[in-house]
């Protein structure tokens, strides 16, 4: 796994063995993971970093099928361990009105209605979408058909035409709007106060998602907790945000390419006196 390879450099006995330790679980198996390690979970961090979506190290893993341009099997799975679907379970099984929504939702497609038709199309005529390739054709040739124009990022490169649908399948695969949503609620609880959270996030829906987070009077909502002594804290602590939104410099779009869309916001967990 990619991140075991971070791991040994990190933990190497020249780069602060005794102050890292790397874990592996999504952003809601933080208390589970805190706890498994015999610690509390409320009040403990001075500091959270949500680093959101998939790494460049996997990116290019062809294996691991997140890129649009290396060919490989449409899996898109941040966790392999887990029997859970993958892309490709998700395109040949789903109905057309279903992969519709899929698209329009995390990818903000426009031709994700026409796409959805293709792929249906396609698996009944062609058989299975099983690779990165396939896929990445069936949407290319709706582009062509429709002599749709392509986004220009950033760094002045236009769009690969399949980059919204790659995007909309690996946020529905890995359920990742509610990860970062439900990740930042619990980092509400485990900060101190005055904890700092920051967030690095890449697309329109990360962004949102987090400024939602961020902007609303209470950091918790009263429904979900279990004991009022949460509802009360999440009461007095509210977040604090930074207004200002951090994005990468020319130069470093220019040497990072991939850093073109990344945004940093920042929110402190107030600190109230009753």
């Amino acid at each position: 796994m990619e991140w075991c390879c971070a791991g040994t450099e990190l933990t190497s006995p020249d780069l602060l063995m005794d102050r890292v330790r790397l874990l592996h679980g999504s952003f809601t198996d933080i208390v589970e993971i805190l706890r498994g390690q015999g610690h509390s979970t409320a009040n403990i961090a001075d500091g959270i970093l949500f680093d959101v979506g998939a790494s460049s190290m996997q990116y290019s893993n062809r294996d691991r099928g997140f890129s649009v341009t290396n060919n490989g099997p449409l899996d898109m799975r941040m966790n392999r361990d887990e029997e859970t679907p993958t892309a490709a379970d998700v395109v040949n099984k789903l109905e057309e009105k279903d992969l519709y929504k899929i698209l329009k939702k995390y990818g903000e497609e426009k031709l994700s209605r026409q796409i959805a038709r293709l792929v249906v199309e396609y698996r009944q005529m062609m058989g299975p979408i099983t690779t990165t390739k396939d896929l990445r054709e069936v949407v290319s040739e709706v582009y062509r058909a429709a002599e749709a124009t392509r986004k220009v990022d950033k760094a002045g490169r236009k769009q690969h035409a399949a980059t919204l649908t790659f995007q909309a399948l690996r946020i529905f695969v890995n359920d990742e709007l509610n990860q970062l949503y439900n990740g930042l609620k619990i980092a509400h609880l485990l900060l101190k106060p005055n904890g700092i959270c920051a967030v690095i996030s890449f697309h329109s829906l990360e962004h949102n998602v987090t400024h939602q987070v961020f902007n609303t009077k209470h950091a918790i909502d009263k429904q979900t907790l279990v004991t009022p002594n949460l509802h009360q804290t999440a009461f007095l602590y509210p977040w604090k945000c930074d207004s200002s939104v951090i994005k990468p410099s020319e130069e470093e779009v220019t040497q990072n390419p991939r850093s073109r869309s990344a945004e940093l916001r920042v929110a402190f967990k107030k600190s109230v006196q009753r």
